[in-house]
């Protein structure tokens, strides 16, 4: 069995997933491929006081999981929202890290030998409120970035020092750089520090499988800490980036939660009574709690059984546009849940159905050869044409010299280079696709001038822009990066868009309007058939699939408007 395991793409978070990879094959012996994915909390660069606690680094990862992306996703525990999700468990926590903070200083003075106004770092509400109340004379910095950027701030002199976690900087093999151990008894951290967590679907045989192998990896006293701990933070209803810590001890079978930062008064958890160790068991869920404000995004559904009793085919919504219109939505992730909320507030019920997957491209060999060229600076660009391309520089740790430029599709994949830690050079005013980018290529490179240019594809990707930057005298190395697959659907949608009980379908690509013309067709003319563009709707006549109104621009709020046109034009 090969068990795809999901993670942000970020050093730290691949460290501690191939940590589980190395557990995984030892203790379960099962094979592990990585799945590095892109999270809210990547791509957004404000602070995390101001971004909230609404799950910002779990929610992508667990929308992968039900999409079917991948089997098993690896949280940072004090990143996890304690609201359970709907059709996942939190199966296993392994052996858990230091849970205590660390100050990095680049004089080496520790907190208290810290000069008065000295600048400190953190990125956390929790860190900056115990910094001001144990040395309010500092001046507290809020930092985003990774490990190495933050401690850079060391090394060029703009900060005097930044507070970290233990854990990130053992498992990045960066201890040399800690300056002092913060003590849990003075300074408490965020619940479930150090800890990972490993969730899974519920509901199928595959599943289940996985859960077993993964809770190979639980320890017991990991698992009865971190449940005493988010207990605490459910019980002040507070987000998993609010200023709180509870940090706990085991203490003959029983798990008192350390002091909270939020005072004396403020709720202890015990008694939750130690667990058996045993490593072969069923998977069940760790302790959740009822919705919270720092409940994650609300999870996806994959067919017509997804949805609510009262939202199934019945009016209602006062009166909206779309009230009593049920639409498929065939894709997940962020841009579904996004457009699954904005037919809401239309009063339509929207069904999540991704229809297709990507996986690893059949001819790694040439993609290998490729990266390594382009490592070597043999590339004056290289287009990156989506965010799924993104995932595949940052599962093979690719590496952009500073000689080579890098060109992207649209703001999406741009934001997701940003977030993988790649530099982006140029992105297309107007049109955000390839017959965009390559209109404005002429902009940006030296006329009359040869380029060498890597083009990563997918395996349906059609040659514009490969053909069209030969056209133009460049030099394309053109390599399929991956491949698309389709996503079986479950029989019941298939029933209900046969007989009528969907009465929109969203086209939002090529290769969805095959999946829906192979799946689903041939569609009822009850079901309007909505294209997000001209050009998907070319594509979905070619596939045979009918098109019945079509978005003026290649946006999501385009095309939920030419819905809502379609259906008071069919009321009127």
């Amino acid at each position: 069995m090969t068990i795809r395991v999901g993670t942000r793409g970020s050093a730290l978070a691949l460290a501690q997933a191939n940590g589980v990879a190395a557990g995984l094959r030892g203790a379960a012996g099962v094979d592990v491929e990585l799945v590095p994915l892109v999270s809210e909390g990547d791509v957004r660069t404000e602070s995390l006081s101001a971004i909230g606690g609404r799950g910002i680094f779990a929610g992508t990862l667990r929308t992968a999981l039900l999409d079917g992306r991948c089997d098993l996703v690896v949280h940072s525990l004090k990143d996890l929202p304690t609201a359970p999700v709907e059709g996942l468990t939190l199966v296993s926590v392994p052996r858990r890290e230091d849970a205590r903070d660390v100050l990095c200083s680049g004089s080496g003075a520790g907190l208290a030998e810290l000069p008065s106004g000295a600048r400190v770092g953190t990125g956390s509400p929790r860190r900056i409120a115990q910094l001001k109340a144990i040395r309010p004379d500092l001046e507290v910095v809020d930092i985003r970035g990774n490990v190495d950027t933050r401690l850079k701030h060391l090394e060029d002199g703009t900060l005097d020092a930044v507070v970290l976690a233990a854990a990130g900087l053992q498992r990045l093999g960066r201890s040399a750089a800690v300056t002092q151990l913060l003590p849990l008894e003075e300074w408490p951290t965020a619940p479930g520090q150090g800890a990972l967590a490993l969730e899974v679907r519920t509901g199928d045989a595959l599943t289940a499988a996985v859960g077993t192998a993964a809770r190979a990896l639980a320890d017991a006293e990991a698992e009865d800490g971190v449940a005493a701990e988010r207990e605490v933070l459910r019980g002040l209803g507070a987000g998993c980036t609010a200023p709180v810590a509870a940090s706990s001890r085991i203490l003959g079978g029983c798990s008192p939660c350390g002091p909270p930062s939020t005072g004396p008064t403020a709720p202890r958890s015990c008694g939750l009574g130690p667990r058996s160790r045993s490593p072969t068991r069923a998977p069940r869920s760790l302790p959740a709690a009822a919705s919270s404000s720092s409940s994650s995004p609300p999870a996806p559904r994959t067919s017509s059984r997804w949805e609510p009793e009262h939202e199934r085919g019945r009016p209602g919504n006062g009166g909206k546009p779309l009230s009593g219109w049920r639409v498929l939505v065939p894709r997940g992730g962020p841009w579904g849940h996004e457009v699954a909320a904005d037919l809401r507030a239309q009063g339509a019920s929207p069904i999540v159905a991704p229809m297709i997957n990507f996986a690893s491209t059949a001819d790694a060999p040439a993609l290998d050869r490729a990266l390594a060229r382009l490592a070597e600076g043999g590339f004056d660009w290289m287009s990156v044409t989506s965010a799924t391309t993104v995932d595949v520089l940052s599962s093979h740790r690719a590496v952009v010299p500073e000689g080579t430029r890098i060109a992207a599709v649209g703001e999406t994949t741009a934001a997701a280079l940003t977030a993988a830690g790649y530099r982006v050079d140029f992105v297309p005013s107007a049109d955000n696709s390839a017959a965009g980018l390559l209109r404005e290529w002429t902009d940006v490179t030296r006329a009359g001038t040869s380029q060498r240019i890597l083009a990563l594809r997918s395996d349906i990707a059609k040659p514009v822009l490969t053909d069209g930057l030969r056209a133009m005298g460049h030099e394309v190395e053109s390599v399929i990066a991956y491949r698309t697959v389709g996503v079986p659907v479950d029989e019941s949608l298939r029933a209900d868009v046969a007989e009528g009980r969907v009465q929109a379908i969203l086209i939002t690509s090529g290769s969805v309007a095959a999946q829906v013309q192979l799946q689903l067709g041939p569609v009822p003319e009850s079901a309007l058939v909505a294209c997000i563009g001209p050009r998907t709707a070319t594509d979905a006549r070619a596939a045979g699939l009918r098109v019945d109104v079509v978005a003026a621009e290649r946006s999501a709020s385009s095309l939920i408007e030419s819905v809502v046109d379609a259906a008071r034009e069919r009321r009127s």
